[in-house]
């Protein structure tokens, strides 16, 4: 007589979200970092909107590394509360959990501010230097990315295609004794 298991094997487990904590962006006012722990789960993404409107965007699904993953949201807007959900994804099955919210701060004072004009903008992002930040603005002239370099990035500042950026900062004078 064949016998049943009554608890689910190991291979067979669903999704499980441990616990999972939002940390607004300290370097970057327009990121934030969701730290998740999960088990039986082999990727993860996270759901966001602001809070007072029901459109959800969604961070590209990641694979889980074991124990901790960490995920970023990037691009959002200043002085804005995002409420947040975690995907957990084991196979073809998916665990949803809301985690609550996080809240971006102001941007800094001395970051500059940029418009576009034009009746037929193209979409796209472009990447400069400006004063002591490298950039990242949208065809609308949002700024959605930037670093402060404490020497400023220099004049070369630029994406790569594999999404990366680049700076050459400006070198420190040399101080003669």
């Amino acid at each position: 007589m064949p016998l049943a298991a009554c608890a689910t094997s190991p291979e067979m487990a669903p999704p499980e979200i441990l616990g999972a904590r939002a940390t607004a962006g300290t370097e970057n006012v327009l990121s934030a970092i969701v730290t998740v722990e999960l088990r039986n789960a082999d990727s993860v993404a996270v759901r966001y909107s602001r809070a007072e409107v029901a459109t959800l965007n969604q961070t590209p699904v990641q694979i889980h590394s074991p124990y901790q993953t960490e995920v970023l949201l990037l691009g959002l807007e200043p002085e804005v509360t995002y409420r947040l959900e975690v995907l957990a994804w084991r196979g073809a099955e998916m665990l949803v959990r809301d985690i609550g919210s996080v809240t971006t701060r102001a941007l800094p004072d001395d970051l500059p501010s940029y418009q576009a004009s034009g009746d037929n903008p193209t979409p796209g992002f472009v990447a400069f230097a400006a004063g002591a930040y490298g950039l990242v603005i949208d065809n609308t002239g949002r700024v959605v990315w930037y670093h402060r370099f404490p020497n400023g990035p220099g004049l070369n500042f630029m994406g790569q295609p594999n999404g990366r950026y680049v700076a050459r900062p400006a070198t420190p004078p040399i101080s003669s004794r």
